[in-house]
């Protein structure tokens, strides 16, 4: 996961006034490396293996909140990251969480701001966005 691993919070705008928001955790690695990540699949037992054949990539993806609460976090917090996205980690978890009870309609996101082009937290009123998403 240091590595290869992105754990992501995505808000979709469907309107001005209604978006979705989708949690992933997912591990891309080259095609060459797929039996890879099928061995991972096994070894959580949740999430989906895809081929991305037009950019030679595989993604190993677990998008049910409930898989992610019940077998990716706690296996991350009993063996924690130990890069940066170590903290970033615990505040997605915590945003899995949210939108796991649905906290996310009416509590604002902990510390999360969404990265711009540069990398960087981008400016803006997120939080508002994360209010007003409707599942």
């Amino acid at each position: 996961m240091d590595a290869e691993g992105c754990s992501s919070v995505i808000i979709q705008v469907l309107s001005p006034l209604k978006c979705k928001i989708r949690v992933s955790f997912e591990i891309n690695l080259l095609d060459k490396d797929l039996a890879i990540l099928y061995r991972i699949q096994s070894f959580f037992g949740v999430g989906k293996v895809h081929l991305r054949s037009n950019r030679n990539l595989c993604v190993y993806r677990v998008t049910s909140p409930s898989d992610l609460l019940k077998v990716i976090i706690p296996h991350f917090l009993e063996y924690p990251l130990i890069s940066k996205k170590g903290g970033d980690f615990i505040l997605w978890s915590k945003v899995v969480e949210m939108v796991s009870k649905k906290d996310h309609l009416t509590k604002p996101a902990p510390g999360l701001r969404p990265k711009g082009p540069d990398g960087l937290g981008a400016e803006g009123a997120f939080e508002d966005y994360f209010l007003l998403c409707l599942n």
